[in-house]
C-alpha cells in the first residue's frame, strides 16, 4: 500500500486529471476490436474508477468538515 498526501487544491486537481482520462479510456474501451487490449482496458479502467471513488469520498469529506 502507499500512502500520498495532497492538499485540497491537488486532490482536486488528481479528481479532474482521473476523470478526463477515465473517459478517454471509456472511448478506448468501445472502440477497440482488440480483445486482449479490451481486456487490459476494462481492468485498468476498474481500478481508476475505485481510485476515482475514494478520491470523490475523500473530498467531500473535506467539504464538509
Amino acid at each position: 500500500m502507499f500512502v500520498l498526501e495532497l492538499n485540497q487544491s491537488e486532490a482536486k486537481d488528481l479528481r479532474a486529471a482521473l476523470s478526463i482520462r477515465v473517459a478517454s479510456m471509456r472511448q478506448e474501451l468501445a472502440h477497440t476490436d482488440s480483445r486482449e487490449y479490451r481486456v487490459y482496458v476494462r481492468e485498468t479502467l476498474e481500478r481508476l474508477e475505485e481510485v476515482l471513488g475514494r478520491l470523490d469520498g475523500i473530498l467531500a469529506a473535506g467539504e464538509k468538515a
